[in-house]
């Protein structure tokens, strides 16, 4: 199949073998070439994804926990205080760092990979922290300070670590996908190399077989026509009697030459003939 292609294109002008041969050896480099930016590309997507998703999971969750660890030291610090601007200061930087929080949890909702519903649950763990927040925060306003510091030293401490614990398991699951999508990334890596090295395999010895065999059948077409003319020289300086007109199928520059050669072969020997007889008689 391949070589009636070949034979195709060699029954054409000598410019449009060139250029068909160009046309091909180039196109195949350009496939080469587009191959390998589409794989760069991929690879481009999941690290991308790898920086955009997990890693900004992870960050923004370590600082959510220290931002819960800040609101639960404040707590304490709600508990001891010695008046009412010292309780209106913690209470606000509680506030303040409330809506930290939640502003970090909409950021961790909208990278993170997995189910969003377990950001939900853990989003839902620290918006009910409040009931607690809420009670130590009436016991003071009560004078109650030493019952709120009980709250906050035991049940508050508890379900600060619980919120804790649970928030770890996010950074773990993001850590985990960085983890997976790293390993992709390596393995899209290695299979766009060895596709590539296949592609080159099979198009560098295509194309040096189409370069070969263009070189060979203009070359052969050449030493066609220098014998031929070598011939029809021969004829004239008289060491040949017989010439053969020249063989060529082609319809191509060589063809035309060729066409002109064997034309002046005729012709030549016909002369040649005419003289011979003429000499004769």
């Amino acid at each position: 199949m391949f070589n009636k292609i070949l034979n195709k294109i060699f029954s054409e002008a000598v410019s449009t073998k060139l250029k068909i041969s160009f046309a091909l050896i180039v196109g195949m480099s350009l496939l080469i070439g587009i191959f390998s930016a589409v794989n760069i590309l991929q690879l481009s997507t999941l690290i991308e994804k790898i920086y955009k998703h997990p890693f900004i999971v992870s960050n923004t969750v370590r600082d959510i926990n220290f931002d819960i660890v800040d609101m639960h030291r404040t707590m304490k610090d709600v508990t001891l205080s010695k008046n009412i601007t010292e309780f209106n200061d913690a209470v606000q930087k509680v506030d303040t760092l409330e809506k930290n929080v939640i502003k970090n949890f909409k950021i961790v909702s909208e990278h993170f990979l997995g189910d969003k519903n377990r950001v939900e649950e853990k989003y839902q763990l620290f918006i009910n922290w409040r009931i607690i927040r809420k009670e130590i925060i009436d016991l003071v306003e009560k004078e109650k300070a030493d019952e709120a510091a009980e709250i906050t030293k035991n049940r508050g401490a508890k379900y600060v670590q619980n919120l804790n614990d649970q928030m770890k398991l996010l950074i773990d699951f993001a850590n985990n996908k960085a983890n997976q999508l790293f390993t992709d990334a390596q393995e899209e890596k290695n299979y766009t190399i060895f596709l590539i090295i296949i592609y080159i395999i099979l198009v560098l010895p295509l194309s040096i077989y189409i370069a070969k065999e263009m070189i060979n059948n203009i070359t052969i077409q050449i030493k066609r026509v220098t014998k031929g003319l070598d011939s029809f020289f021969s004829l004239i300086q008289g060491k040949n009697e017989i010439i053969e007109p020249i063989i060529y199928e082609h319809n191509d520059e060589f063809g035309e030459i060729i066409s002109s050669v064997n034309k002046n072969i005729a012709y030549s020997a016909k002369l040649y003939s005419d003289k011979k007889n003429k000499n004769k008689s």
